[in-house]
């Protein structure tokens, strides 16, 4: 496959065409939980033991949501599926994402393929491409989506190829946070994790004035619900720039969505 450029938009008003206006712009806001990135956030990070690593692998999606909206704040759609396939959580997961078990996703999953499916159907509500959005995208992206879809051998498949080329926007690190306080907090670089970090899902959340329920994170509908909302606030408060990089720049942050790193 040839080497392809996506847009990373740093203001999500500056989208791919031009011939929309920022109110029909079509954004698609989504959110992987999984069994854990297999770290102990209360032990500075070190790897579990392997009796209590997440199986089959770390950072392996249990569930997926999406909403559909446009620039103006309408919701057009939005599903949430568990996915099979997890045969073990990892503690942190089993302790803060109750509601998402092995025996849950066995029973109530759908296969990986079918949940990017589901993703890709949400891009027929316009005769453009989307700009997907969440909140730390490179984790969603590089760390859950792309390995996961090459194990299932359908990163090829036309549903990818198309969504390979739509822009993406973070809420974490974009312009909006970079220039301004997010709850009295900066986006910094952190050198232990050779990334860039900026404000947990839940301080955005105070900035933009919207509500947010520590006992319902974790869910990724919920978190979906609330990046939306936070999303909304940018769109009417952020400036319009934006910056090409390759895909898989290492500039761009690929952070563990757990502990304090995300909500």
């Amino acid at each position: 496959m040839s080497e392809r450029y996506l847009n990373l938009c740093l203001n999500p008003s500056m989208a791919s065409n031009s011939d929309e206006s920022v109110e029909d712009k079509l954004y698609i806001v989504f959110d992987f939980e999984t069994n854990g990135v297999g770290k102990d956030p209360n032990n500075k990070y070190m790897p579990y033991t392997p009796d209590k690593s997440p199986l089959p692998r770390p950072n392996y999606p249990t569930q997926l949501a999406a909403m559909c909206m446009r620039g103006d704040g309408e919701v057009l759609s939005s599903f949430s599926t568990l996915i099979k396939g997890s045969k073990r959580m990892d503690p942190w997961v089993e302790r803060n994402c109750t509601s998402i078990t092995v025996e849950k996703c066995g029973e109530e999953g759908v296969p990986f393929k079918d949940a990017i499916k589901m993703l890709y159907s949400l891009s027929s509500f316009s005769d453009h491409p989307p700009t997907l959005v969440a909140h730390n995208i490179a984790y969603d992206w590089d760390t859950v989506l792309v390995p996961t879809s090459k194990e299932e051998a359908i990163l090829s498949s036309p549903e990818l190829e198309q969504m390979r080329e739509w822009a993406r926007y973070d809420t974490m690190v974009n312009e909006y946070t970079k220039n301004r306080l997010v709850n009295g907090k900066k986006v910094f670089f952190f050198r232990k994790i050779d990334a860039m970090i900026g404000p947990s899902l839940s301080d955005l959340a105070k900035h933009c004035n919207v509500p947010f329920d520590t006992s319902l994170a974790h869910d990724a509908m919920y978190d979906v619900s609330v990046t939306a909302k936070c999303l909304s606030f940018i769109l009417r408060n952020g400036k319009r720039k934006y910056s090409k990089v390759r895909e898989g720049d290492p500039s761009v942050p690929t952070l563990p969505k757990e502990g304090s790193l995300r909500n």
